[in-house]
Order: structure tokens, then sequence, then C-alpha cells
């Protein structure tokens, strides 16, 4: 049971890593004023009942979280916000498309809420913004390189991968061409490029350590108010290596504040 006489009703699209964690607490009682009202997967039934279609959970939700994939967020950002419901988006990366963020920022009535997952410190990046002109912004991720292999690899950057004894560095450059080549693997990236205010202006890279314990993100930040320097490192989700573990408590907070907790940051 929730503390609330009027529980706000959560679907939940995606059933993987992120999304079980988040309708496992919904469903358990442990997020306070939140009802599961339905989860969303491509095929057959969830652990959480039959699965229903993205159509049904609008009808029947005033909050919908996504956690499968950029794909499913470009299709059901658009519809969930014109029918007035609040939208936590946790393929950030997605918005890197200047058609896509368009349209899920100005679709209304419903919020968008981006999910910062495993970054932090993207409201003190936004009052940075605020305060004065940022003229540099980096971030650099580091992973193991199984969790970074990708479909546009060829023969020979797989075998780098795959023999590496070092750190190597498989791209710098601007962020949306990053998150282009890496969409499972940079949504924080895409989350700092939206606190920034500007997604060209941040430059990012990404490293493949052969001997990295953790995912590892280090933030740098130049301006007139300041120089600001940040880093987090995160063990792997034991469900899905290119994701962080602690990326679904992160969804699991935004959607708790979304229904009304006691207090919250900002």
């Amino acid at each position: 049971m929730t503390g609330s006489a009027n529980p706000r009703r959560v679907g939940i699209v995606g059933c993987g890593a992120i999304g079980s964690v988040v309708a496992g607490e919904i469903h358990a009682g442990r997020i306070d004023s939140a009802v599961l009202s339905g989860v969303c997967v491509r095929s057959g039934a969830t652990q959480f009942g039959s699965a229903v279609t993205v159509a049904e959970l609008i009808d029947a939700s005033d909050v919908i979280v996504e956690a499968a994939g950029q794909d499913a967020l470009c299709a059901l950002g658009g519809p969930t916000l014109r029918a007035g419901l609040d939208l936590v988006a946790v393929s950030v990366g997605a918005l890197g498309d200047p058609d896509v963020l368009r349209e899920l920022t100005t679709a209304g009535p419903g919020r968008l809420h981006v999910a910062p997952g495993a970054l932090g410190g993207l409201d003190l990046v936004g009052a940075i913004a605020l305060q004065g002109e940022i003229t540099a912004a980096r971030i650099s991720t580091t992973k193991k390189p199984s969790s970074l292999v990708q479909p546009w690899m060829g023969d020979e950057e797989l075998q780098r991968l795959e023999h590496a004894v070092e750190p190597i560095l498989l791209y710098a450059g601007p962020v949306p061409e990053l998150v282009r080549r890496f969409p499972s693997s940079t949504n924080v990236a895409a989350a700092l490029a939206l606190a920034v205010g500007g997604w060209e202006l941040v430059q990012g890279q990404v490293w493949a350590d052969p001997n990295a314990e953790m995912t590892r993100h280090v933030v740098e930040i130049v301006a007139e108010s300041g120089e600001y320097r940040f880093e987090v490192g995160h063990r792997p989700s034991a469900q899905n290596p290119r994701s962080s573990a602690v990326v679904p408590w992160s969804v699991v907070r935004a959607v708790r504040d979304l229904c009304g907790s006691a207090w919250r940051f900002g």
C-alpha cells in the first residue's frame, strides 16, 4: 500500500536491468504514492503480469518511465507527452537528434523528465550555465572493452578491443557523434550536454580499459564562475554490463520525487 489516497499510476516501458528494478520497487509498495499501472515489453508476459501495449499503458497511467532504448523513447515520447503524462526518459542519448529534442520539448502538455542516470552534479552544471558562459566542457568515459563493442566496428577494431592490454581511446570529439556511435553507453554524455545547454560545446572521450574494475566518468567544466571537475566510478550492472548498477536507482529516485516524496533536492 502507498501512503496516499490518490497514488499516481506509473507505467514502465522495458523490463530489463533498469525497468525490472523500478517496476519491482513500485509493485512492492516501496515508492510512496505510486502504483504500477502496467509494463510494456516487446512480447510475452513479465513477472508483473501480462504485457500491455504502449497505447494501453498511456491510457492507464499518469507517469510513463521509458527504459527500453533510444528507439522506444522516440516512438512513445510524443504520444505520452501529448496525452498530458509525465515522461521519465532514461535513454537520453536520443535527444542528441535535434528533431527528437524539439519534439519532446515542445509536445506537451505533459512534462519531460530527464533521468541523470550514472552521472551526478548536473544540478550544479545547470546553475553554472545560468550564471555565465561555459567556455569548455569535457566528459571522459572509461569502460571494459567488452561493453563497448558496436555493430559498426570492423574486424580490426574488434580484434584491438579483444586483445587490449592497456587503455584504448575509441573516440574523441563532439558529444552528438559520440552518442551516435555508442548509443547504449553514453547517456551520461547526453545528460551533460543538456545541462550545459549546448550539444556541440561538450567534447567527449570513450576509453576501453581491460583493467577497469568500474565504469568511470570524469567531467571538467571551465566557465566564467570558475573551474569544476568531478569524477564518479560505478560497478557495472550484473544484468547488463553496458550500464552501471546505480542507474535503476537513479530512476527510482526520479519516480519517487514525481509521485510526491516528502522532500527533494532542488
